[in-house]
């Protein structure tokens, strides 16, 4: 009987594993407020999709908790408030820049403008993508 290279099995299982993410995400470095209980809190965004943001900081809300956000696009002059809730934390940043630690919401409103707003910068934002590209 072959022994079983382990490495492979978990490389292979990783490979296989499908994202939970529905949106694609981009990049936003903006500083976002949110509030929790009367209580504010600061950070700053990693990335944005339709359906949430990463919120790189070190005070970092339970899991499923619902809280007020405020961040502004650089399409927007307006700030876009929402509402949303924890749906994943990293409470140690990884081993590279792309991984500090922190958390990440889904959004549960935003206006229309919001998002419309929102829709406009991932639009602007695969435009850029591939405006320089080779392909």
């Amino acid at each position: 009987m072959n022994e079983i290279d382990w490495e492979d099995v978990f490389y292979d299982a990783d490979f296989f594993t499908p994202d939970k993410r529905e949106q694609d995400r981009h990049d936003l470095r903006v500083k976002v407020a949110w509030m929790i209980d009367s209580r504010q809190y600061t950070g700053v965004s990693n990335d944005i999709s339709s359906g949430g943001l990463f919120v790189a900081t070190e005070q970092i809300p339970e899991h499923g908790v619902e809280c007020k956000l405020a961040f502004k696009l650089p399409n927007c002059e307006e700030p876009i408030r929402a509402i949303a809730r924890v749906a994943w934390s990293r409470p140690e940043a990884g081993d590279t820049p792309e991984e500090p630690c922190g958390f990440g919401v889904e959004f549960l409103q935003l206006s229309p403008r919001g998002k419309e707003s929102l829709h406009e910068y991932i639009e602007l934002s695969d435009a850029l993508l591939f405006s320089g590209s080779d392909f």
